[in-house]
């Protein structure tokens, strides 16, 4: 095997494992994110405006509506980010929701 062909594997390989983790990543989010609304739905929307409570995937219906309008292009990307600014996203995509969650469950202190 010459190098130019090592590099393409290579790089076939990375590109199949950033695919395969967005396949496991995506899903996973998007379930974390209909479960938080849910519990936040339940928390402010249904006492307040007397509405049903949300099953988590009308949950996750309406988090991806609201994704799609809000967009998923980073204006700060840059091509030249290193692996932690990449693993740092990453991890906030899981964390974030619980972040609010918790932000949630203060506010509810004061109710």
């Amino acid at each position: 095997m010459n190098k130019d062909s090592t590099n393409t594997l290579i790089g076939l390989l990375a590109c199949s494992f950033v695919l395969f983790i967005m396949f496991i990543v995506t899903p996973l989010v998007a379930i974390i994110q209909g479960w938080v609304l849910t519990v936040l739905w339940s928390w402010f929307v249904v006492p307040t405006f007397r509405l049903p409570e949300l099953s988590i995937p009308v949950a996750i219906g309406l988090s991806l509506i609201v994704g799609m309008f809000k967009g998923y292009n980073n204006p700060e990307k840059t091509e030249n980010e290193d692996v932690y600014v990449k693993v740092t996203k990453v991890v906030m995509l899981f964390v974030g929701p619980f972040i609010v969650l918790f932000l949630g469950w203060i506010v509810t202190l004061f109710m």
